[in-house]
């Protein structure tokens, strides 16, 4: 049976429908609460102020949904990245939900993995898509640790600002799987199906890995040094 979806969070997906191709605020700014995804997490159960832990099952619903979002985002990061930093940030979350089981080391999941290619660091352009989704990831492992509202906002916004910046912008349709797939799941209490996780994406995620390491020497110039 499917959950009907409060009022209030109904109301926070059409107001997002309706700026979906607005800019909303950045995560980490004096504006950062004034973005409908701070107001969706806000409608899912969260405090106002953000600074408190909130009850279980929010946590739960918040952290489903911080996490659908960060995951979302993995290919802005190996899209340039090979480091597995993120994913296992994300396998971490996966398995809390899975299994109850706390990472053994919470501090190197917290830390928001830098991006490089075969350990030389990416400080181009490229850095920006790619410590977006790296931020992600880190802020879901602490919104499950220390269960701030802030923390989950801040898992979903960087996702979002991810692809803001990343060249799969227009082939992943974000904010509308957003909006109809993963925020409805989330509140719902509920793991994404394969064809969720999936949905409203113009390319095939598994092959992201294949583009990086075949554009490799082109997008990293130190390689081609003699």
């Amino acid at each position: 049976m499917i959950m009907t979806l409060p009022q209030a969070v109904r109301d926070v997906l059409d107001e997002m429908t309706g700026s979906i191709e607005a800019g909303w605020p950045d995560p980490e700014t004096n504006k950062e609460q004034e973005s409908p995804l701070w107001q969706l997490v806000v409608a899912f159960g969260s405090r106002e102020d953000g600074s408190e832990p909130v009850e279980h099952d929010v946590w739960l619903r918040c952290l489903r949904l911080a996490l659908y979002a960060a995951r979302r985002a993995l290919p802005c990061w190996e899209l340039y990245c090979d480091g597995r930093e993120p994913q296992t940030a994300i396998a971490a979350v996966e398995t809390w939900l899975a299994t109850d089981t706390q990472p053994a080391d919470w501090e190197p999941l917290c830390r928001p993995a830098r991006p490089a290619f075969r350990n030389h660091p990416i400080g181009d352009c490229r850095s920006s898509d790619t410590s977006c989704a790296a931020e992600a990831a880190a802020y879901a492992v602490r919104f499950m640790r220390d269960g701030e509202t802030i923390l989950a906002y801040r898992a979903i916004a960087y996702a979002d600002l991810a692809f803001d910046q990343s060249p799969l912008c227009d082939k992943d349709h974000f904010r509308r799987w957003l909006i109809e797939v993963a925020a409805p799941a989330a509140y719902e209490n509920r793991n994404l199906t394969p064809a969720e996780r999936d949905a409203l994406r113009d390319y095939d995620a598994t092959e992201i890995p294949v583009i990086r390491e075949r554009e490799a020497m082109y997008w990293n110039s130190w390689m081609r040094e003699p």
